[in-house]
């Protein structure tokens, strides 16, 4: 039975508006193929049920594709790929990844600013008004295009609003806005102003901590994050300090180098200079042409960081199988080889999507996901289009709107089943439209 192709197309067009040790886990089945590499090809062994493997790391985004693991075979440590459906054991560690992000943090942390409490479209907004005696109405309606999860709209609309730069009002309504689609320093540019007015106002505060973090000024960040914390304290900010408080104290990546639109900051013992020179040409490349395919322009430079496994987990508290993940800024975790091959260039391209994404609005999560796995090199296999037949057939293939929202809750097999069905509705888009007919489709909102 045939996916509904009109069914995602029409769903889309509807939307328009702490760390772990190593993992060991089980193969399922005899005869198991190591991989040289993801995706299949030559084999290294064949494994037999039961035997217990080390989780390495993953490609981003990859619940549903292959894992690099550490195997016995006749007495020797191998390293290869499998399948994740090859693998007992994975729900705890997939959890634990999704729990421990910090972009799930710094997304906590932008929500907890708190926000005018509007019950119509002219009432009264319980926030200070600076002495203006009723609130502009651009106020009123940006506070609710933000509760409406909009903040491109609503940023939009106060930067036309002729109002004073140290509105309190408007800078935090701006700045979580400017801070939500990735723009911190736009976000810096209007919080600071209202910051020099106010400056004890631990929601400010909050988010200049945001937009310094941002922005890759981790120092700067941890004491806007301390100061807002010592005038009211906030659990979810409280969280995001601590992650930032662990990450100055550990981080060993000081080296800097600068590519047209990004900054890379790197390990120099995981990174030697002239590895660092071929990876800034290659992200170079890969930001050109996602930006050019999605149609999304970066206003500021993208931080870019590069760590060794071992500090990459340091520093980040993920799981070790862990290789690159986007919160604001893009980290990768290179691998042991130390060389820049394609599972680093398909690692960046998939955290640029999301990074790309992220500054023309907010978009459901099955897009992000969907077109980081397309424009990172995925495609749809057999074997994962016909579970999603199957699923179809059963009646138990969840509806592409309810993979909008977050993913968090979900366990490994849920989560395949969501980056099959968005990889899938994202090539019937792109056969249905054409590069440019997606382009434009994303556009036509943003």
């Amino acid at each position: 039975m045939a996916l509904p192709a009109v069914a995602f197309v029409l769903a889309f067009l509807a939307m328009t508006r702490p760390p772990l040790n190593a993992a060991e886990l089980l193969i399922t089945q005899d005869g198991t193929p190591l991989f040289i590499r993801c995706g299949g090809g030559d084999e290294v062994a064949q494994l037999p049920q039961g035997q217990a493997v080390r989780l390495r790391f993953a490609l981003a985004g990859s619940d549903n594709r292959c894992y690099s693991v550490s195997a016995q075979v006749n007495g020797q440590a191998v390293n290869g790929y499998v399948w994740r459906k090859s693998l007992e054991g994975l729900d705890e560690f997939e959890e634990t990844r999704r729990e421990l992000s910090t972009s799930q943090l710094v997304r906590s942390a932008i929500a907890a600013v708190k926000l005018p409490e509007i019950e119509g479209p002219r009432q009264e907004a319980h926030f200070p008004t600076d002495g203006v005696a009723a609130i502009p109405p651009e106020v009123l309606q940006a506070a609710e295009l933000l509760n409406g999860h909009r903040p491109d709209e609503a940023e939009r609309l106060l930067a036309a609003a002729r109002l004073p730069a140290d509105h309190r009002a408007v800078a935090l309504l701006r700045g979580r806005a400017l801070l939500e689609m990735t723009r911190p320093n736009d976000a810096a540019r209007v919080l600071q102003p209202a910051l020099r007015s106010y400056p004890k106002d631990p929601h400010l505060l909050a988010l200049a901590g945001m937009s310094a973090l941002q922005r890759d000024d981790v120092a700067t960040a941890r004491n806007y994050l301390r100061q807002s914390l010592e005038i009211r304290y906030n659990p979810s900010v409280d969280k995001l300090y601590k992650t930032v408080e662990h990450e100055v104290e550990t981080d060993k990546s000081s080296e800097v180098t600068h590519g047209a639109r990004f900054a890379l900051r790197y390990e120099g013992g995981a990174l030697p200079g002239g590895t660092a020179r071929m990876l800034t040409e290659l992200l170079d490349r890969e930001i050109t042409r996602i930006s050019f395919q999605l149609g999304c322009h970066l206003n500021d430079r993208l931080p870019v960081i590069v760590q060794s496994f071992e500090n990459y987990r340091e520093t980040t508290g993920a799981a070790e199988w862990s290789g690159g993940r986007y919160d604001g800024r893009i980290r990768i975790a290179i691998p042991p080889s130390g060389e820049v091959d394609q599972w680093v260039r398909r690692t960046f391209s998939h955290e640029f999507v999301h990074a790309c994404l992220s500054r023309t609005g907010q978009w459901p999560t099955w897009l992000h996901e969907g077109l980081a796995q397309k424009l990172s090199g995925d495609g749809l296999q057999p074997r994962d289009r016909g579970l999603l037949e199957q699923l179809l057939d059963q009646q138990r293939l969840p509806s592409i709107e309810s993979l909008s929202g977050n993913w968090a809750r979900l366990d490994s097999n849920q989560a395949a089943v969501a980056y099959s069905l968005s990889l899938a509705a994202v090539e019937i888009l792109y056969q249905r439209h054409g590069d440019y007919g997606v382009r434009n489709l994303l556009n036509k909102r943003s």
